[in-house]
């Protein structure tokens, strides 16, 4: 596992100190230049001062006036300079007193080259070609005959100095490079580790939240702006976290609130039969056991429903289905009940009513919603079932008489086992129909809502859904 500490600590000593490197080379290369700049100008100069002395008499002559005596740089020493001319005919015409025997290569006019002396000293120089200066103190007749050929000139010197610079600089450089290498080590270390402190803050309390402890919140004091954010976030889900395990364990003790009672029915009739048994109706006994059974398997089978349906998305199998047959279908099964309580049903089919859908889930949902009719509308009263068709989509809304939900109860209505009056066990309702409608609608990419259009009217919307028309339509 890549670490952010250690990658950041990484590249930044790679690259910092790779900057700082690149800048002292930047540094040396503009030094050097300038350095070798104001050397060539000196070159120049003593170049120039050495061509103002030569003078070409009337007579043809030429004449030198240079003062080596005031120009000690051309005497023999350590590092001297140096300079030669040649007349036109390539013969030697002056040198320096440095040069001794020695002699100077020929350099084109206006380069300026390095060279190797005669001490195997490393030199720059340079070349001039001039025409010296007619003497014109001479007698003017004589000077009308003078040819003026031009000599050439070429001055060296030696860059030590400029060179024990250049070593100084690239010293001071090399020793500044390392210690600013250790500098910036130990400044990039404290500085990531410093800068990542509230990170390790923020992973330290996410560290000591557990499962019983989900109440708690990641501080948000004096965090950076980057990671208020991802704390505002993690809060967030800790709450939905802290809602879930709410939720579950609120269903797991809901679910073993409604198991309870079964079980302790089946329980009563086995400890009566036991301890009267001449008195126990054996035929009684087992169609108590058989319904008390068959809520059991029903409470279950709805749990293991809302489970699958939490767990993992659920395979929709798209088909056309008749919905009012089905409708007709369910209702057919229902009836017999809301007779017995006397409930009166008004169904309002659409013109169009086939559907394309997944077909148990539609039918999984119609039971759950007319049972919930049957089971909660008041004896006596009445409820409605109407299908509206818009276009190529089909409403359905189920209106049933009610006469003990307030618009405080509408939210909890899909919440699994939650009933009006949470002392009431028992009976063929849990109060996970509407959990169920609510899953398989999410499935079918449909919504599902609820309304208390007055205190003694409550309704249920389902769809839209879409109308089949012979092609198959993804919803």
């Amino acid at each position: 596992m890549t670490s952010i500490q250690r990658q950041l600590i990484r590249t930044l000593i790679i690259i910092v100190p790779s900057l700082a490197a690149l800048s002292g080379i930047v540094i040396y290369v503009y030094c050097r230049a300038r350095l070798t700049s104001q050397f060539d100008r000196g070159l120049i100069t003593e170049m120039r001062s050495i061509a103002d002395g030569v003078m070409r008499e009337g007579n043809g002559d030429l004449e030198f006036y240079f003062a080596e005596a005031d120009h000690p740089e051309f005497r023999k020493h350590e590092h001297p300079d140096y300079f030669e001319l040649w007349r036109a005919d390539g013969s030697v015409f002056r040198k320096s007193a440095s040069l001794g025997q020695s002699e100077l290569p020929r350099i084109d006019s206006g380069q300026i080259v390095p060279i190797i002396g005669g001490r195997d000293d490393a030199l720059r120089a340079a070349g001039f070609r001039l025409t010296p200066h007619l003497d014109l103190d001479d007698v003017p007749p004589r000077r009308s005959h003078v040819t003026n050929e031009p000599l050439y000139l070429v001055v060296a010197s030696s860059p030590h100095a400029m060179n024990e610079t250049l070593w100084t600089i690239a010293s001071a450089l090399i020793i500044a490079g390392v210690a600013l290498m250790v500098l910036i080590t130990g400044a990039v270390i404290l500085t990531v580790r410093r800068g990542l402190a509230p990170l390790r803050r923020l992973a330290t309390e996410a560290d000591a939240i557990e499962a019983e402890s989900l109440h708690q919140r990641l501080s948000q004091d004096s965090l950076p702006l980057e990671l208020a954010p991802v704390s505002q976030k993690l809060n967030e889900l800790l709450a939905r976290l802290e809602t879930a395990f709410r939720r579950e364990r609120s269903f797991a003790s809901a679910a073993a609130h409604e198991l309870r009672t079964p079980i302790a029915e089946l329980r009563s009739l086995a400890e009566v039969a036991l301890r009267w048994p001449e008195d126990a109706d054996s035929r009684q006994n087992m169609k108590d056991t058989l319904q008390i059974a068959n809520r059991m398997e029903g409470l279950v089978r709805s749990l293991l429903l809302i489970v699958r349906s939490d767990s993992k998305p659920r395979t929709v199998r798209l088909t056309s289905i008749d919905l009012d047959a089905l409708i007709r279908e369910i209702w057919h099964h229902y009836e017999p009940r809301a007779q017995q309580r006397r409930l009166s049903f008004a169904y309002r089919p659409a013109e169009r009513m086939t559907v394309y859908s997944d077909a148990m889930m539609v039918r999984a949902m119609l039971e759950n919603l007319l049972s919930n009719a049957v089971a909660h509308t008041p004896a006596g009263g009445e409820f409605e079932c109407r299908v509206e068709q818009s276009g190529e989509l089909l409403q359905l809304t189920l209106a049933n008489a009610c006469h003990d939900l307030t618009a405080e109860d509408i939210p909890r209505l899909f919440e699994p086992f939650w009933r009006k009056d949470e002392s009431r066990t028992g009976g063929e309702h849990f109060g996970l129909g509407l959990s169920l409608v609510a899953s398989y609608a999410t499935a079918l990419g449909i919504s599902v809502s609820v309304q208390l259009q007055s205190p003694e009217r409550f309704k249920v919307t389902v769809g839209p859904m879409q109308v089949y028309s012979g092609v198959a339509v993804k919803i």
